[in-house]
Order: C-alpha cells, then sequence, then structure tokens
C-alpha cells in the first residue's frame, strides 16, 4: 500500500489498515464455513499486499522484502552502515553536534547528546513563539555531519535554514559554518567522509532502490567535520 504513496509518511499510519485487514485472521475458526471464509479473506489479502509491487512502475517488484533480507545479509557479514560508523566516531567525543538534512537523527542515535544550533530559528512560528526553547542559549557544533554534495540545512529548510555553509575548501579540507541567530562564524574541518546516498536511512519522499545501498545512482558524499579550534 505504502508504493501507491508518494509522500511516505503515510508509513505511520500503515499499522492501522493492515490490523483492520487482519483481525478476521487473527481469531480461530468456528465451523467449516467460517474456515473457508477465512481462508478466502487471507487469499484476498495477499493479493492486495502483493498489488503494488506486482502493479506499480516506480519501484522492481518485491524491493521492500529484498530490503530486508539485504540488511539481513549485512549483519550476519557484519556490515556496517555509512551513517552508523559517523555516529560512532561521534561518541568518541561528547560535544555539541549538528546533523544536517534529518537532524532528528541526533535524538534518536546519540540520546542525551549535546545538541547544536537545532530547533533552527526559520522553525519559529506563531504558535510555538512562546516555547521556553527560543530563549536557550544554542551552542555551535564541535561535530557536524552532512551531505556535502547535497547541501547544509535541515530539510525542513534546505535552501533558507539560519545556519549555513560558505568557502567550501575541498583543498584544504575545510568551510566556514555560520549561524545568523547566534552571529557566530566557526572554521570546520574535515574529519571523515563516506560514499553513500542521501536516501539511506531517510526516504522521506520517495522510496528509490539506490535508498537501501552504500553506493547508488545518486551517490552522495557524507562528511564529518569538527571545530578546527577544538
Amino acid at each position: 500500500m505504502l508504493d501507491y504513496h508518494p509522500f511516505s509518511q503515510t508509513r505511520y499510519y500503515l499499522f492501522l489498515p493492515v490490523l483492520f485487514l487482519f483481525w478476521n485472521i487473527c481469531f480461530p475458526p468456528f465451523s467449516r464455513e467460517q474456515k473457508k471464509a477465512q481462508w478466502i479473506h487471507a487469499s484476498v489479502l495477499v493479493i492486495f499486499i502483493l498489488g503494488p509491487d506486482l502493479t506499480t512502475r516506480q519501484f522492481k517488484a518485491f524491493q521492500g522484502i529484498k530490503i530486508v533480507f539485504n540488511d539481513w545479509q549485512k549483519a550476519r557479514a557484519q556490515q556496517r552502515q555509512p551513517l552508523h560508523e559517523a555516529m560512532e566516531e561521534i561518541r568518541k567525543i561528547q560535544k555539541p553536534v549538528l546533523i544536517d538534512y534529518v537532524p532528528q537523527y541526533a535524538n534518536w542515535y546519540l540520546p542525551g547528546w549535546p545538541i547544536a544550533l537545532m530547533p533552527d530559528a526559520t522553525q519559529q512560528t506563531a504558535l510555538n513563539v512562546q516555547n521556553p526553547i527560543w530563549e536557550k542559549p544554542m551552542p555551535m557544533p564541535y561535530w557536524h555531519l552532512w551531505y556535502s554534495s547535497w547541501g547544509s540545512g535541515g530539510w525542513t529548510c534546505m535552501g533558507y535554514c539560519d545556519y549555513f555553509v560558505s568557502q567550501m575548501d575541498p583543498v584544504k579540507k575545510e568551510y566556514l559554518l555560520t549561524s545568523k541567530r547566534a552571529g557566530i562564524t566557526r572554521r570546520m574541518c574535515f574529519y571523515k567522509e563516506w560514499q553513500t546516498s542521501q536516501w539511506n536511512n531517510a526516504p522521506f519522499e520517495t522510496v528509490l532502490p539506490e535508498s537501501f545501498a552504500n553506493e547508488g545512482q545518486k551517490t552522495q558524499t557524507l562528511l564529518l567535520a569538527k571545530d578546527c579550534e577544538g
């Protein structure tokens, strides 16, 4: 069902129709007629579930099953995704971290970690302006994790976030990170780079085959940088 929706936030509610459709199979039949009806119901559900995989042109058939199997194979081979390797590096020094594209990664992978420049000033609205978090001093990051070939900023404000990257120098392996809200600019130095896909781990808008491979058609550079003076 998810394959029919271009915006995959529907995945948050996917369990509801699945729960509704499968309730009849969860209860044992009390007669032969009920058992027959249960098998018919189950067959219809199988066809319904496999429908998107067999009819959609946007994805390869059974991509979801292949993804799960691929993850299982990688786990057995003890292969780590670049994002997970980056988190291991960050955990070595517990200092403020800024994660672009999907800022929520900081809370998901580094619970309790000091977060830099979040929430972004562009996310302040009339509904949340009274929240005391806007009065809380936002530290500049020691760590900055982002897709350098994709652009800086979170997914909700990409291209117009309060903070931005400038003077990117691949030769010197450094750049400037500026927060307009704080009025501070820091020089950040490359720490480690990985070739991966910006969709890996975060297929927010559409699920693409390259989202689940370390390298794909839309290969990007995942860059971990740190404060040059830190």
